[in-house]
């Protein structure tokens, strides 16, 4: 075999390797578009969840039934904080400080409890429970 078709035959090899690859290529999907089975990367908050991150709670204020439950989800890149119930809702919300995870409360009577992080007094929130 000459020099000519050694390089011949390589230059097919390599046209046929490119056309499977950019065959394969087609064949795979996409990810601009979506897909009902396929799980979501983050999950969805929990209906009446309030952040702590940013040094504040989102949202500051929040309306529930009785009977609801609120979940104060912690992430302030390893920032320590805690809800803390002003005057008669001392005895409902009083979490531990938290650097990172949930803390929840369950609401039973309607009324309107306000809320701080004793650590970072700017921090106050309510919530409303009808």
């Amino acid at each position: 075999m000459t020099a000519h078709r050694r390089f011949a035959s390589k230059l097919r090899h390599i046209a046929l390797a490119m056309l499977l690859l950019v065959l394969l290529a087609a064949c795979g999907g996409s990810d601009s578009g979506s897909d009902a089975s396929s799980p979501s990367a983050e999950t969805p908050p929990p209906a009446n969840a309030v952040d702590v991150k940013d040094m504040r709670f989102s949202p500051s204020a929040i309306t529930v039934k009785v009977g609801d439950t609120v979940t104060w989800r912690f992430d302030d890149n390893g920032r320590p904080h805690n809800v803390t119930g002003d005057q008669d809702a001392a005895a409902i919300i009083k979490s531990p400080i938290i650097k990172k995870g949930d803390y929840s409360v369950t609401f039973t009577k309607p009324g309107v409890y306000h809320y701080t992080c004793t650590l970072h007094a700017q921090m106050t929130g309510t919530v409303t429970v009808e």
